[in-house]
């Protein structure tokens, strides 16, 4: 809470520091992403900066702030407050403007950029060979951090119920949760269903030769992963969490509610939050139905 709270202080001081810089520098136009970044550049307004303010929301930002917390209520009370400053706000999604407009009431002007993908690039690490793994059984693929929001355990608890079937998940990523993931695995008795794969510079390669996706994340933003597996073409499961797989998957622009359970979606599965019987079904699915 102390560094939060120094962290907050400072916003004003970086802000005049880069104000004093983009005056003599004549930069008339000064570009954002992510929150503190953000706060920093909205409060050039109040420093009576003239140039144009754009900002870049790449988080569902009700699912960032925990209402419940210190730093969960200043993080809500700074987006209210400086946000409006913005003159154009640049979410990389559509659910995001809409939680910003109607959980956060602002008014600024929007522009939704999604998330790209570089098919030249993905084509070229598509072709390069995985000579770590065999794929000789069905395979799953998980690509994330391995931190507490992306939800390993999800994973886990619903390998642990088809265990009894012949398939693998190939976890490619790692983080603060890798040991106690891995421990977690071991005690379930499915390491022999887990493969960790560690960093991987190139991790397309691995999903496009996996039957399918995983994505089991409790927010997102605009998932990148999700996007290159569709790049792939392979099949995808994925939680039906704010923001970015209704929108990816179904075509929804505005996530008004949620799946109750497996949802076949125009371009693969969704399935509720934090649901392993639910995605355990849906890898089932995947597994015995072809098409």
């Amino acid at each position: 809470a102390r560094k939060r709270a120094r962290d907050i202080l400072k916003i004003p001081l970086l802000a005049y520091r880069l104000k004093k810089y983009l005056e003599q520098n004549n930069i008339s136009i000064c570009f954002s992403a992510l929150n503190r970044s953000n706060y920093i550049n909205c409060f050039l307004r109040i420093l009576q900066w003239k140039g144009t303010i754009l900002i870049s929301e790449r988080s569902h930002t009700s699912s960032a702030y925990d209402p419940h917390t210190f730093a969960g209520k200043t993080g809500r009370f700074l987006v209210k407050k400086l946000y409006p400053f913005a003159d154009v706000i640049v979410p990389n999604s559509a659910g995001i403007k809409y939680d910003l407009t109607t959980n956060f009431k602002l008014k600024n002007e929007f522009t939704v950029i999604n998330n790209p993908v570089n098919i030249t690039m993905q084509q070229k690490d598509m072709a390069e060979v995985a000579e770590d793994y065999s794929f000789d059984s069905f395979t799953f693929s998980h690509v994330a951090r391995i931190e507490k929001g992306k939800n390993h355990a999800l994973v886990l608890a619903a390998v642990n119920k088809i265990k009894y079937r012949n398939f693998k998940v190939l976890l490619i990523g790692q983080g603060p949760q890798e040991e106690n993931i891995k421990a977690q695995a071991h005690k379930m008795g499915i390491s022999d269903k887990i493969v960790f794969l560690g960093y991987r510079r190139n991790v397309v390669k691995y999903v496009a030769r996996s039957q399918c996706h995983l994505l089991t994340s409790d927010s997102e933003g605009f998932p990148n992963a999700l996007l290159e597996a569709l790049a792939c073409s392979t099949a995808v499961i994925s939680t039906d969490c704010p923001t970015g797989p209704r929108e990816l998957l179904a075509e929804s622009v505005l996530q008004t509610s949620y799946c109750g359970g497996v949802e076949k979606t125009t371009y693969g599965l969704l399935i509720p939050v934090n649901d392993a019987e639910a995605l355990a079904k849906a890898m089932l699915m995947m597994m015995d139905d072809e098409a």
